[in-house]
């Protein structure tokens, strides 16, 4: 008996121990259950809502639990407890509310009849948000969308024609391959699009060549031995995806004099040696953050030279790439062009 005394003074003396010090109760639990759904606290001590349990198909994710906002749909969110039953990832309708700005990697995953409302303060969806997914009507992008992950829409069906917001940053690759994107309105602003992000889709295959985007952003154009991109090009996006086959092996690429910006890696593969030559209006070369690889050319930067302008940003540019992995480089006065 006396034992137990013990216990609930000690008991209440810890409680009253956090209360003094405004550590309430709450903020020690970093896993919520509540009826259909399970919550997973965040750093912000906001909640992610990590799994769905629920039968109904009809999912309509609260604004608030116990008083926190819910602000995050979690990885395979919707997979895990439907994947592999009958019927299981087919006719969900879900209502995403104003507090969730971002969709984890996977959270609808494959699921087919897929009604999403809502999502209008959704800055992020991850990678492979909507793989594989079929849209009763198109997904609602958000007027505050950044960033699109790699395969975030890949192969997905009923996507339907996309308008992206000027806050638009990033779109990776795959994003959108392989789905039935047949109409696409780009940002004037500035953003990264990587390789493949557009491939086989009805959209890219309607391109004529070049294909310039947004704030002349150039996004496909023929290659070959000796390549030239055309002018009145400010921005070379990664997405160019130029020397990926080896019958389209480029010898010598010339950035066009008036380019301004070039994502990286503007040319996908090397399979011998290339030169790259870089005029002195290349103020910024934008390094690709998903990758361990940060040079122009993704796969064999060891065999670039690249050729620059004297006292430009790109000798500067070419001297690290040289220090980090081991390209040569050339300092010119002015660049040639072939005609």
């Amino acid at each position: 008996m006396k034992k137990n005394k013990k216990r609930i003074t000690v008991l209440l003396l810890v409680l009253l121990l956090l209360v003094v010090t405004g550590v309430g109760v709450a903020s020690m639990i970093y896993k919520y259950t509540n009826r259909d759904f399970v919550y997973e606290k965040l750093e912000d001590g906001t909640l992610e809502l990590s799994e769905y349990r629920g039968t109904s198909k009809i999912v309509n994710i609260p604004e608030r639990v116990w008083g926190r906002k819910v602000t995050r749909i979690g990885i395979i969110c919707f997979r895990k407890n439907y994947m592999g039953k009958e019927g299981g990832l087919n006719g969900f309708q879900v209502y995403i509310p104003d507090t969730v700005t971002e969709i984890g990697d996977g959270a609808f995953r494959e699921c087919k009849s897929l009604t999403i409302t809502g999502a209008k303060n959704v800055e992020k969806i991850g990678v492979g948000a909507f793989f594989g997914c079929e849209f009763v009507e198109p997904y609602p992008f958000s007027d505050k969308l950044k960033w699109i992950d790699y395969e975030a829409f890949f192969y997905a069906e009923n996507v339907g024609e996309l308008t992206f917001p000027d806050t638009l940053e990033f779109i990776g690759r795959g994003a959108f391959g392989d789905s039935d994107v047949e109409k696409v309105q780009f940002p004037k602003s500035q953003f990264c699009i990587e390789p493949y992000a557009f491939e086989n889709t009805p959209w890219l295959e309607q391109q004529s060549t070049p294909a310039i985007i947004g704030r002349n952003t150039l996004i496909k154009y023929p290659v070959g031995k000796v390549t030239v991109t055309p002018e009145g090009v400010d921005t070379i996006s990664s997405s160019i995806k130029v020397n990926n086959h080896r019958d389209e092996e480029i010898k010598e690429f010339y950035v066009s004099r008036g380019v301004k910006t070039i994502m990286s890696p503007m040319v996908r593969v090397a399979y011998s040696e290339i030169k790259i030559y870089i005029p002195a209006t290349v103020t910024d070369i934008v390094e690709n953050t998903h990758s361990n690889r940060k040079g122009i050319v993704e796969y064999g930067m060891e065999d670039v030279t690249l050729i620059v302008e004297k006292d430009s940003y790109a000798e500067a540019y070419a001297k690290k790439m040289k220090e980090e992995y081991g390209s040569q480089y050339e300092i010119v006065d002015q660049i040639e062009y072939p005609e």
